[in-house]
C-alpha cells in the first residue's frame, strides 16, 4: 500500500430523483480546494458546474438520459481531485406500449411479424432484443436489454444479476449505488488529458486508398510506355487495361 497523505479531498454523493447532492472535505490548501465539477456520460460532457466556495451543493440531472454519470472535482488549475460514479435513472427508457402479433408461425424458419404501438406519439431511438425461450434459464432473466445497454456495457468486469438493479425491488436503487462505488475504471486519465500526453493510437488510418498494378496495352503483355500519364486519363482510355 502507498504511504498515507495528510492532503486530499473526500467527497460524499447522494443520488436522488432528478438531482445529485454532494459534499466534500478538503485539506492541503488551495491545490486541494475544488473549484468546479465536470460530469460526463459516454465521452460527452453533460455537466460543467462552478463551485461557489461552499462545501455542498446539488447537480441537476433531471434532463439527462439514464446511464452512468462520472463526476470529477477539479481545482482552479484544472487538476482532478476526486471522482465518483453515479447512476442516473430518469426512467425515460420505460414507455407504455403494446406488442401486436400480426403473423405467428412456429415452424422452422417460419415468418413471424410483430408490431409495437404506443398510446401517444414518442420520439427516440429504439432497440429490440429477440431471444429463444428454450435456452433461457428458468425464472426472471438475470440480464436484459436495459441492463446491458445502460449498465454492463459501460463498466468492466462481472456484475451479478444486473437486471435486478432495474427491478421494482426496494433495495435495487441502493444496491446499484454500491455497484457505482466499487467501479473505479476510467476511459481516460484526466492528468494525461490536461498535459496533452495521451497515448498514441494503436491503429492509424492513412485517410486514402492506394492502388498499384501493371498497365498493359490491350490484347498484349506489352507495358504501357507512358508511365507518367494521368491516372484519370487511363481510366477513360479504351486502349488500355490494368492487371
Amino acid at each position: 500500500m502507498p504511504a498515507s497523505s495528510a492532503n486530499g479531498v473526500a467527497i460524499r454523493v447522494q443520488n436522488s430523483n432528478g438531482a445529485v447532492s454532494y459534499s466534500y472535505a478538503a485539506s492541503g490548501g488551495a491545490a486541494f480546494t475544488p473549484s468546479y465539477i465536470i460530469g460526463q456520460m459516454q465521452h460527452q460532457v453533460v455537466i460543467k458546474q462552478t463551485l461557489d466556495g461552499t462545501s455542498a451543493g446539488n447537480i441537476n440531472t433531471a434532463s439527462l438520459h439514464s446511464g452512468i454519470l462520472q463526476i470529477t472535482f477539479f481545482n482552479k488549475d484544472g487538476m482532478p481531485l476526486a471522482e465518483r460514479l453515479v447512476f442516473v435513472d430518469n426512467k425515460e427508457y420505460m414507455l407504455d406500449a403494446n406488442l401486436n402479433r400480426q403473423v405467428v408461425n412456429t415452424r422452422a424458419r417460419g415468418k413471424n411479424q410483430y408490431s409495437i404501438s404506443f398510446k401517444e406519439p414518442v420520439k427516440g431511438n429504439f432497440s429490440v432484443s429477440v431471444t429463444d425461450d428454450n435456452y433461457n434459464e428458468p425464472g426472471p432473466r438475470k440480464d436484459n436489454i436495459i441492463s446491458s445497454l445502460l449498465l454492463t456495457s459501460d463498466i468492466p468486469g462481472y456484475v451479478h444479476n444486473p437486471a435486478f438493479y432495474f427491478s421494482n425491488n426496494g433495495q435495487a436503487k441502493e444496491a446499484l449505488d454500491l455497484v457505482m462505488l466499487t467501479n473505479g475504471w476510467r476511459r481516460f486519465n484526466w492528468k494525461q488529458v490536461a498535459s496533452n500526453t495521451l497515448p498514441q493510437p494503436a491503429y492509424t488510418d492513412p485517410g486514402y486508398i492506394s492502388l498499384s498494378g501493371k498497365v498493359n496495352v490491350r490484347g498484349s503483355k506489352k507495358a504501357l510506355l507512358n508511365a507518367s500519364c494521368w491516372f484519370g486519363w487511363l481510366l477513360q482510355t479504351p486502349a488500355v487495361h490494368s492487371s
